[in-house]
């Protein structure tokens, strides 16, 4: 089976579009948002913010995957538990999935996939994948540590570093063996690292907002991912 590549140019079938670095990273040149449009995910603040460099690389974006795709992905809970956004196109309103795929142009990783989940989903997916307690008190919410200390998100905080179990136990074997195969993971096995740090999560203080999942994936694992994600059959 063709697996594609991310340098093929999306086809009229896919919601995927191709852009630069440069209009992934904050910019006052950036033109003003349309309705289809939203601000840039967490994947690029936290993955790419330093891997920038001054010239530009084009890199494949895919955004916003329909929802009816997320099971071929995703098991019951997790596509329940990504946030929906709207979408307007020639005047019509539709919902699709807050989810991200990147393939960057330069090499360092070559797969990136964020989505964002709904708040009422951190605290469980914070102790399943981190095994860290997270709560909220008079609306502020914190990490909660050993001997009462807590951590607070100042403005957000980023966990990373969790086990294979967890990763199959919340995205299944498909996603782990995507991440295992990622570059950065390899890298990491080779240095005996059992926890990896290809998978993290992103959230602030306030308890009413959601989180942004972070995964970095191998390059022919994604593009298979992709496919189910955002190619009509």
């Amino acid at each position: 089976m063709d697996l594609g590549h991310p340098d093929d140019p999306p086809n009229n079938n896919e919601d995927g579009r191709q852009n630069s670095t440069q209009s992934l990273a904050t910019s006052t040149n950036t033109p003003p948002l349309n309705e289809t449009q939203r601000e840039p995910t967490t994947i690029s603040k936290v993955f790419l913010n330093k891997a920038y460099s001054a010239t530009a690389q084009n890199e494949r974006v895919y955004e916003k995957a329909p929802l009816q795709r997320l099971g071929q992905v995703f098991d019951r809970y997790m596509s329940s538990a990504i946030e929906r956004v709207k979408v307007k196109t020639d005047g019509v309103t539709t919902l699709k999935a807050a989810v991200t795929m990147v393939f960057p142009s330069w090499a360092l990783l070559d797969c990136l996939m964020s989505f964002d989940v709904n708040a009422s989903k951190v605290e469980y997916l914070a102790m399943a994948l981190f095994n860290v307690r997270v709560e909220s008190v008079e609306n502020v919410r914190y990490v909660s540590m050993k001997g009462g200390v807590r951590l607070q998100p100042n403005p957000e905080i980023i966990l990373k570093g969790v086990l294979d179990d967890p990763i199959i136990d919340v995205f299944g074997p498909e996603m782990h063996g995507a991440i295992t195969a990622c570059c950065m993971r390899e890298k990491e096995l080779e240095a005996g690292n059992d926890a990896t740090d290809c998978v993290s999560m992103l959230f602030t203080s306030n308890p009413s907002e959601g989180a942004t999942i972070n995964l970095a994936l191998g390059l022919e694992e994604g593009t298979q991912i992709r496919k189910k994600l955002y190619t009509r059959m």
